[in-house]
């Protein structure tokens, strides 16, 4: 059988740990005699030859490395404070072999114990675990050691030594289950066999009160005295106090059952169901719920029939189908009558009946609604369509990271780097790796097969798969390019001395992956660095705020990307990222600052990046056409940009309202974007946004319980929180009061101006509003007060209104006399005749503050004084203002003269009125147009539905007057239009 270039990789990755094993001077004849092709024998001896011989050598990441990963440490992602142990070391009276795998809670070593003089398996936890998770695996491990049973890894005991703490267990020889289903399925004997004694360990643990909750092939040793199922890591007392918190789901996904994927209690069932996927793919050699995805194979567990019984016997049908009931209840009664049956070779022991129930409580059939809607999201990508199909289409894939814990964040990196390093070059289209890596599984090297597979999924014609291995003198990089469906057509390798040699070698790394496909063979590729940074802090900084942004934790964010231009002033990629950072966080002025900087470097980014950036700042700017032209012209050449379609749901869901198109215009690239990204959490708001504008309290509930696990606002994360409280009816209106009062004034602001507008809920916008009129700071206040004159104005209580302006001008003169005057000036206003005369007065002795309105604060007094001499009946006075405000030559005071012009003009000519508007549009963004109602036209657009409805344009008239109240757009004081 011919060596795959993976063969040849794993052949010379062993033999260069072996050769580092002996000394120096004794490594080239070992090698010599060890290895027969003399390609990989050379290719060792180079590896060899980079080795320094001094003890300083190059350990993570290098010498030159000491003050970067310095500062890794201060982000809380560098390195663990007590590294892992390495081949060699002795750790107590434990001399340590080799490496044997890793998990979520540690490493997994062969050792020697001297003292007993036998082979024994430690397991280090992590140094930078927490006090819970180091009480987890202590406790994990005293009820894995009251296991004394053939079938079960021996525990001999828990150690420390020197800060580590351990595990110390039997070592088995032989191979894992895993290991052996690579070969192919097993026969039905052996597969019965097998999973008797998986069954046999599992009774003696369910008597014990432990669960295993992750049994899977990795987990089942095959040795020459039988089966030993390993690693209780994530197993617990079933009896004990739950250690996780509430709706973490701990398990593999794959083998999870139904309980565990809806973060419920987990009891001895879920372990069988384990065994169920276990018999099944021992048997067919793929497991019943095998999907292209994650998300999609969650889904299928919640929702599907397993896939592939037919292949069974029917004997092994009928207990597999008991195995992987969805309730735990109809499983089998426990593991032991599981193990008769198999033993019994025709599995012909009858097993105990299914219980019956006839009633279930109608919380648990909400919350499993509420997590079908969670898997049907999250299993778009399963029903995907294909990209389409361009000249060169290539995806980069995640690389496999060779040299310990702290190179790590390259396996993602290294494919933003690459991508955006090719694209664009040669006619290449690269795949957008959000898209890619959202898909891509996150343990462990893909295999060439699984490779081609995620590349076919996204239409790429090549793929390049790369390989990073820390050589103890440096990095060395190895990728090949291949065609998805044939075989490598390119390889290239690059070394990195140093930190700073990184890029450098990346470059040289694309240079050979991309020769082939030029026109000039000798044609350089100069200035591939310039698209990211030469300074490996601003890199490694930028990577980080990278990650975090798609975790959709913005404050960090931020944080991670200041210090990426910091180190790089003119790292355009970072500024953009910064930008979109602080757009989240609301940080206005950096927002802007980092639109402007990545502007001014935008030369060295390639053309689709370019076109994204020119439509955010079209965006941030208050140009929404521009903005979307600009982003549907990238999706048009690049679908599967997933960063594009939700940059184009952020300009349909904030910007419509202002043009008179419904924000669920928005919901079709939100799709979009959760097709090709479902896990980048950035969606999640918006997906909440929808769930409770369409009051659909099962997916509010889904995407909520997502969304509080870490969630970018603690203020926000509580305001949705209650708001899925009150749809699930887990909080009675009447307690909303005092939950509000003791969450803070952020939340119950969040509630009045967003959420409650959202879910179209007036009496607990009022509830809000109330609150906050009752507290003690001003500003709060004042936004309750305003808001309750609003909402009395628009029920037309006039006298309950004006008591609550008064109030509110106390407080906020400029804002209450703005809403006051708009109130009067709407069509069909309730205000009575009496009450202008004083009102006008009021404005004319008004002096805005210095602040208010950008400084145009005289020019909005004019404005507001014009409109009432339209309604005292007095037009050309109120044209003669509209002269004034346009020798004042501002973008601002132009909009406010020809909306007077239009509201002077409307009774008379609507048609002429709505000339005027559409005329003039500021240009202001989206966060300064919820600053005041005169930024949002809230008066043209009013008039816009009135005059439409007058010219009998109804359809038109609608949509304007809907836009008064959607989205977060809802304007309290314009009372909705009945039909």
């Amino acid at each position: 059988m011919a060596t795959t270039p993976e063969d040849r990789w794993e052949r010379v990755s062993t033999l260069f740990a072996d050769a580092l094993d002996r000394p120096a001077a004794e490594r080239t004849a070992w090698l010599d005699a060890a290895c027969d092709d003399p390609a990989v024998r050379a290719e060792v001896k180079d590896l060899l030859a980079a080795q320094p011989e001094a003890e300083s050598g190059f350990e993570a990441l290098g010498a030159a490395a000491g003050q970067a990963l310095a500062a890794f440490d201060t982000l809380g992602v560098g390195p663990p404070r007590t590294p892992p142990p390495g081949p060699g070391e002795t750790v107590g009276h434990y001399r340590i072999e080799a490496a044997l795998g890793a998990g979520g809670m540690g490493s997994v070593w062969r050792a020697f114990d001297r003292r007993l003089e036998r082979p024994v398996a430690l397991k280090f936890l992590h140094a930078d675990l927490d006090d819970a998770a180091r009480a987890r695996l202590l406790r994990e491990a005293r009820a894995a050691a009251a296991l004394d049973h053939p079938h079960v890894c021996t525990v001999h005991g828990v150690e420390e030594v020197d800060g580590r703490t351990f595990l110390v267990m039997a070592c088995y020889e032989g191979e894992t289950l895993r290991v052996r289903l690579a070969r192919g399925p097993l026969g039905r004997d052996e597969a019965l066999a097998v999973a008797a004694d998986v069954a046999d360990a599992l009774e003696a643990a369910h008597a014990a009160g432990v669960v295993h909750r992750d049994l899977k092939p990795g987990n089942v040793m095959l040795t020459r005295a039988g089966v030993r199922v390993l690693d209780f890591g994530i197993a617990h007392l079933a009896r004990a106090e739950r250690l996780t918190r509430t709706g973490a789901a701990l398990g593999t996904v794959g083998y999870m059952a139904p309980e565990q994927v809806r973060g419920e209690a987990v009891g001895p069932a879920a372990d069988l169901w384990a065994l169920g996927v276990l018999l099944v793919e021992m048997r067919t050699g793929a497991r019943p719920f095998q999907r292209d995805t994650e998300a999609s194979v969650l889904y299928a567990v919640l929702e599907s029939e397993p896939d592939g019984l037919g292949r069974l016997d029917p004997d092994e049908r009928s207990l597999v189908r008991r195995l992987l009931a969805k309730r735990p209840e109809d499983r089998p009664a426990s593991a032991g009558d599981v193990r008769d049956a198999l033993r019994a070779g025709g599995i012909g022991v009858k097993l105990a009946p299914p219980q019956q129930h006839v009633t279930r409580r109608w919380a648990v059939w909400l919350t499993g609604i509420a997590l079908l809607a969670l898997g049907a999201w999250l299993a778009w990508p399963a029903a995907r369509p294909p990209a389409a199909t361009q000249p060169m289409t290539l995806a980069v894939l995640p690389f496999e990271v060779r040299g310990g814990d702290a190179l790590g964040y390259l396996r993602e990196g290294l494919v933003d780097l690459l991508a955006t390093q090719l694209d664009g070059v040669a006619g290449i289209r690269v795949v957008d790796p959000n898209a890619l890596l959202s898909q891509a599984r996150s343990d462990g090297p893909l295999s060439l097969d699984e490779a081609r597979a995620l590349a076919a999924g996204f239409a790429s014609e090549q793929f390049v798969l790369g390989r990073v291995m820390d050589t103890g003198g440096g990095l060395r990089l190895h990728a090949s390019l291949y065609e998805t469906g044939g075989a490598e057509a390119a390889r290239a390798q690059a070394s990195a001395a140093s930190p700073e040699d990184l890029l450098p070698a990346l470059d040289a790394l694309a240079q050979q992956l991309v020769a082939a496909q030029l026109g000039d063979p000798d044609e350089q590729l100069a200035g591939l660095a310039a698209l990211t940074t030469t300074s490996f802090p601003a890199l490694r900084a930028y990577l980080d705020g990278e990650q975090l942004l798609r975790d959709a934790r913005f404050a960090e964010a931020e944080v991670a990307l200041s210090r990426a231009v910091e180190a790089d002033s003119l790292f355009a990629l970072a500024w953009y990222r910064l930008a979109r950072a602080a757009g989240w966080t609301g940080n206005g002025y950096l927002n802007q600052r980092a639109v402007a900087r990545a502007l001014r470097h935008a030369e060295d980014l390639p053309a689709r990046t370019r076109d994204v950036l020119a439509g955010y700042h079209a965006f941030r700017t208050g140009r929404p056409a521009e903005a979307e032209r600009r982003y549907r012209s990238v999706l048009a050449r690049h679908p599967d940009d997933a960063e594009t379609w939700l940059l184009l749901t952020e300009v349909l869901f904030h910007y419509n309202p202002y043009r008179g198109r419904p924000v669920a215009e928005a919901r079709e690239p939100l799709t979009q974007a959760r097709r090709w990204a479902p896990d980048n959490r950035e969606l999640l708001v918006h997906s909440l946004d929808f769930s409770l504008q369409r009051g659909d309290a099962a997916a509010l509930d889904s995407f909520a319980t997502v969304y509080l696990t870490g969630g970018p606002s603690p203020a926000m994360g509580t305001a949705y929180g209650l708001m899925r409280d009150l749809a699930i009816g887990a909080v009675a209106a009447s307690a909303v009061p005092e939950r509000l009062r003791s969450a803070g004034l952020d939340v119950a602001v969040l509630l009045l101006t967003r959420l409650a507008p959202l879910a179209g809920d007036e009496v607990l916008a009022r509830t809000a509003a109330e609150v906050l009129a009752s507290s003690d700071d001003a500003d709060a206040r004042a936004t309750g007060l305003l808001h309750l004159a609003s909402f009395d104005a628009a029920a037309g209580r006039w006298a309950e209104s004006e008591r609550h302006f008064a109030d509110a001008q106390v407080l906020d003169p400029d804002q209450a006399l703005t809403w006051r005057t708009l109130v009067a000036a709407l069509p069909n206003s309730s205000v009575p005749d009496r009450a202008l005369p004083g009102l006008r007065a009021g404005l004319e002795a008004w002096t805005p503050a210095a602040v208010a309105y950008g400084g145009e604060g005289d020019a909005v007094r004019r404005y507001l004084l014009g409109l009432l001499d339209v309604r005292l009946g007095q037009p050309d006075r109120a044209r003669g203002a509209a002269r004034s405000l346009e020798t004042d030559d501002t973008v601002l005071a132009r909009a406010l003269a020809a909306s007077l012009r239009a509201r002077a003009e409307f009774a008379a000519d609507p048609e002429a009125a709505l000339a005027r508007i559409d005329a003039v549009r500021l240009s202001v963004p989206f966060p300064l147009r919820e600053v005041s109602p005169v930024y949002g036209q809230v008066l043209d657009r009013a008039v816009c539905a009135e005059a439409l409805r007058l010219l009998g344009r109804t359809a038109a008239a609608e949509r304007w007057q809907a836009s008064l109240h959607d989205g977060y757009e809802h304007v309290p004081f314009v009372a909705p239009q009945t039909k």
